[in-house]
């Protein structure tokens, strides 16, 4: 598995944090310890919280250092056709763009798939212009992002 640095809480749970809890996570998230190198499937799979960006002094935009990965939500609220994993995977691939991961969110449903999908750069970017065109990319291919 690869090993790429990013931002790790060190509380799992086992629901969608609520708005109090969230804003405990992100004062967390912007000490130095919560950078870390780590595999981010294991991670994930224990339900703990990630920023896949490292940022440092906070967790605002303007913090942003570098990334390797990038996240991409399908909430499938666009109206049309529902997009599965394995469907969102397979038009990217034709693409040329590959997934280096994927789990379903804490309000994903049978009738409405909610996921995450993850991307791996080689090399971290250190460029914020960069990292911004990626996920611009990214959301323009799939309308349900």
């Amino acid at each position: 598995m690869e090993k790429i640095k990013i931002l790790i809480d060190d509380k799992p749970y086992t629901s969608k944090p609520d708005s109090k809890e969230t804003a405990y996570i992100k004062n967390r998230l912007a000490k130095p310890e919560a950078q870390k190198v780590n595999e981010i499937v294991v991670c994930i799979g224990k339900g703990i919280t990630f920023t896949p960006a490292v940022l440092e002094n906070g967790t605002k935009n303007e913090n942003w250092v570098q990334q390797q990965l990038f996240c991409l939500d399908i909430d499938n609220e666009v109206e049309g056709e529902i997009l599965t994993p394995e469907e969102a995977i397979t038009l990217l691939n034709d693409k040329g763009i590959k997934v280096f991961a994927f789990y379903h969110t804490f309000n994903s449903s049978e009738v409405k798939p909610k996921f995450r999908l993850l991307f791996l750069l080689k090399k971290p970017t250190y460029n914020r212009g960069e990292a911004k065109l990626i996920i611009k990319t990214l959301i323009d291919l799939l309308p349900q992002a």
